[in-house]
């Protein structure tokens, strides 16, 4: 995997309301599954690790705090060969947008 980067992105589903999860997205807008999960011991956070190639993805998250607030958005990850920069809340072009609609459900704080 030496032309690969690895990118860990934090999930969390814990009882008190929170949760978090992203979703990521290849350049054609395909879904692209996570290589391993690792899970803490109680299951409510996780780390989804990607081993990813050089070049750009895009990402939905869903992202709930403990008291209801939302800070779902969009994103994308900038993989060059030697590391990985995650951008949040930026704008993604729309046909991605459409496309990952048919993979997911978006929060319904989610404005496209």
């Amino acid at each position: 995997m030496a032309d690969k980067v690895k990118v860990c992105l934090e999930g969390r589903c814990t009882n008190l309301g929170a949760y978090t999860k992203y979703y990521v997205f290849n350049e054609k807008g395909e879904l692209v599954e996570p290589d391993i999960t690792e899970k803490s011991r109680t299951g409510n956070h996780w780390t989804d690790i990607y081993f990813l190639k050089p070049g750009i993805y895009y990402i939905y998250f869903v992202d709930i705090t403990n008291s209801g607030k939302h800070h779902c958005g969009f994103g994308i990850i900038k993989v060059s060969k030697e590391k990985a920069e995650i951008i949040h809340h930026t704008e993604i072009p729309s046909e991605i947008v459409q496309k990952m609609k048919k993979e997911i459900e978006f929060c319904k704080c989610t404005r496209v």
